[in-house]
């Protein structure tokens, strides 16, 4: 049974103790006993309806899926140290067309991160996702390279491993790979594994190539952010979290929902080097000096620090109302 109807009974069966412990204190005068009656019903049925909201809060939150075509608002936008909000500069991209070249100013974020934590204790569960924008759609339609963020788990300024989409040629995968045997401390000595550690096929559950709008992103007010004539694409994929935990752990390295991690986002035109734009600078596709020192690794992030609701709060602090307004309306205090 989803965690979120578990609790939702649980709750449930909490409310019925207000239909069999509804307080009737005698006093002398009828009306009088009419009146703390009434009182008591009132107080019964407002929590009642208090807490069946939280039931559906609960339910909801807890048992529907992050999808990756939500709208920007649900996504956390992910920061630079040097550049603050401004991720990169447009027309940047060292090889291929506008749909390789990452996006976004002041106001309008690149890129982005979004955690669901599956309503669960576990801090090691869940779906973890990230979002690209990117300069344009080229012909033919659909997303024709790859996307790829390196994790620096333990924020040495190595890169541990990767995770991106790869449509290159006939693939169409969203993918875990390792870091290759360079050196993965700037761009002149990063390289991946030749083949993934993870490989799921695109489906609709975890990735998503759509149009900036007024839709997907209801606080823009460019959807042309380079300029060039034609509309910006948001590029989104998830992956299992279990499944960047592991690959952590093969490295021994510890990773969980609450780990401050470094991103390195870049687009490429094979999944084997990023050879295409670099999130973070103007060009520097080639350079030697270090992720930090180049201003392309983010701030540090942590998968919880995504927008994603997190119901339990709300429930808790329902449910401690109610058992106050229970003692309460039973004579307590």
């Amino acid at each position: 049974m989803p965690v979120g109807t578990r609790c939702a009974n649980q709750i449930l069966v909490f409310c019925s103790l207000f239909e069999t412990t509804r307080p009737t204190q005698r006093v002398r005068s009828t009306d009088h006993v009419i009146e703390r009656e009434n009182a008591g019903r009132s107080i019964q049925d407002a929590m009642k309806w208090l807490l069946l909201s939280a039931v559906c809060c609960w339910s909801l939150c807890a048992d529907a899926q992050m999808d990756p075509a939500g709208p920007a608002t649900v996504w956390k936008a992910v920061t630079y140290p040097v550049s603050g909000v401004v991720p990169d500069p447009s027309s940047d991209q060292q090889t291929g067309s506008e749909e390789g070249d990452i996006v976004g100013n002041a106001s309008q974020s690149a890129l982005y991160t979004q955690f669901d934590n599956a309503g669960t204790p576990s801090t090691t569960d869940g779906t973890l996702g990230w979002r690209f924008r990117v300069g344009a759609d080229k012909s033919p339609p659909g997303f024709a390279g790859d996307a790829l963020v390196g994790l620096d788990v333990n924020r040495d300024g190595k890169l541990d491993f990767f995770v991106g989409v790869d449509n290159s040629g006939s693939a169409a995968q969203v993918g875990i790979w390792a870091a290759g045997t360079g050196a993965n401390i700037s761009p002149s000595t990063t390289t991946l594994a030749n083949t993934t550690s993870l490989s799921l096929a695109e489906t609709s559950l975890n990735y998503s190539w759509q149009k900036v709008t007024s839709t997907s992103d209801p606080r823009t007010t460019n959807f042309d952010l380079d300029g060039h004539g034609e509309p910006d694409y948001f590029l989104s994929f998830t992956v299992p979290f279990s499944n960047l935990v592991a690959e952590a752990s093969l490295l021994h390295l510890s990773l969980d929902e609450n780990t401050p991690v470094y991103f390195v986002f870049a687009t490429a035109t094979q999944p084997n080097s990023l050879n295409q734009d670099i999130a973070g600078v103007n060009g520097g596709l080639n350079s030697s000096s270090l992720w930090s020192a180049l201003g392309m690794a983010s701030d540090p992030v942590s998968p919880n620090g995504s927008v994603v609701p997190e119901p339990q709060s709300l429930v808790l602090g329902l449910t401690a109302l109610a058992l106050f307004a229970l003692w309460k309306s039973r004579g307590g205090g």
